[in-house]
């Protein structure tokens, strides 16, 4: 049996269609999906001559560059006046699944939270052309379940919202690091429109919206607009439970929530979605967007009402021009040479590991600009954008000229109000 035959077994599990089972299944399916990898060809599940092959190696990630560890935990969030659209079960409501990171107390033994759940990175591997059980070997930053730093810090709260048919741990390296600089980051997975999706329950689900391609551009078009509002609901009601939770002392943050500081930002159609939760939602602040244009629409500019700052590659800026126009509000945008869209996940860094389709070491070409400097790029102005705009702390490299990196250049288009 090929390994995309066990794909097949595994993609459709679905809590929504009848087929409910327990953590203690879904952890079993793992088993049996990993496990079966090893009796199917080599060629699709590892490369040959594995001795000293780098694609076995240990890949660490990123260095956060703030003072403080980060731990995650795994967070779901139940909308009951909210159906969901995405399925034809009456009664369904529809839930999100986060990620939460967060500044911590961290011993030299605690483990570091895995970079992927087994059923998601099957679904990953294939869609981005990895080898298969490539997240055994990637190392993250950030550690499980560890207690919160500090007794009485509050700390502001950022939301992400991932690009369309990707993960929130495609982001693991913007994400640990915002978090080490002093911020709570709830990394959401919109369900149903993401790679993959592993519910509390333990059912699963892929992207739903796309999962075959659309017959013609104006269908892809109607459905990006159409599914837009549930992801500015679901920003809105992570929101709305953060500040139920945080009062409630067995929430693990219990009022470690500055929650009159709460920025968005995303990417892809998830800065879209940013972007327009922040104008329709007064509770957030601030708000960024990397490369958050959208393929096939012809969108008008965004009027932004409030502090914001969008981060885009030359090519694309190119193309597209601005996608966003201040009005009464600091509008501020960073343009980096070489940089594309892809430039600010981590798949463009595993690349050069994990790619099954290229040989080892060689890196593929996502961009001209090396991907860990567009990260390092987008990590240093991301995190001194919500210091400025969330903590009131001075501009920084907000307001240096030259800029630090020769491949970056920020204007911006108003004063702030």
């Amino acid at each position: 049996m090929r390994f995309a035959g066990l794909l097949s077994l595994a993609a459709p599990i679905d809590r929504r269609r009848g087929r409910r089972f327990t953590s203690r299944w879904a952890v079993t399916w793992c088993l049996v999906v990993v496990g079966s990898a090893a009796a199917v060809d080599s060629v699709e599940v590892r490369p040959p001559n594995l001795s000293g092959n780098r694609a076995f190696q240990r890949f660490f990630l990123p260095e956060t560059t703030g003072a403080a560890p980060v731990g995650a935990r795994r967070m779901f969030f139940t909308d009951a006046s909210r159906e969901e659209l995405a399925t034809d079960q009456a009664g369904d409501v529809r839930t999100c699944v986060a990620q939460v990171y967060y500044p911590a107390q961290v011993k030299p033994r605690d483990p570091r939270v895995a970079y992927m759940d087994p059923l998601s990175a099957v679904v990953w591997a294939k869609q981005r052309r990895f080898w298969q059980r490539f997240e055994r070997n990637v190392f993250t930053r950030a550690h499980l379940d560890v207690p919160v730093q500090g007794d009485v810090q509050r700390f502001p709260v950022v939301i992400f919202s991932h690009e369309l048919f990707s993960l929130p741990e495609n982001y693991h390296s913007l994400i640990t690091d915002l978090a080490s600089h002093g911020y709570v980051v709830i990394a959401l997975n919109h369900a149903y429109a993401s790679a993959a999706t592993v519910f509390p329950t333990g059912g699963f689900v892929s992207d739903r919206i796309w999962p075959n391609g659309f017959a013609s551009a104006e269908k892809k078009r109607h459905a990006m607009i159409a599914y837009l509002p549930t992801w500015i609901a679901d920003i809105r009601f992570v929101v709305d439970e953060l500040l139920r939770r945080n009062k409630d002392k067995a929430f693990f943050l219990s009022g470690r929530l500055d929650l009159s500081r709460i920025g968005v930002w995303g990417h892809g159609y998830g800065g879209w979605a940013a972007a327009s939760a922040l104008l329709a939602d007064d509770r957030l602040v601030a708000g960024v967007a990397l490369d958050g244009r959208v393929e096939d629409l012809d969108q008008v500019p965004m009027l932004m009402t409030k502090s914001f700052l969008s981060v885009v590659g030359r090519l694309g800026f190119e193309r597209t021009g601005s996608q966003y126009r201040s009005h009464n509000a600091e509008l501020l945008e960073l343009v980096i040479d070489g940089a594309s869209r892809a430039s600010f996940e981590d798949a463009a860094l595993l690349s050069e590991r994990f790619d099954r389709n290229a040989p080892v070491g060689r890196k593929k070409k996502f961009s001209s600009v090396d991907p860990a400097r567009s990260i390092e790029i987008a990590r240093t102005y991301v995190a001194a954008f919500f210091d400025r705009y969330l903590r009131g702390q001075e501009p920084g490299i907000l307001a240096q000229e030259p800029a630090p990196y020769a491949e970056a250049h920020l204007t911006r288009s108003a004063q702030p109000r």
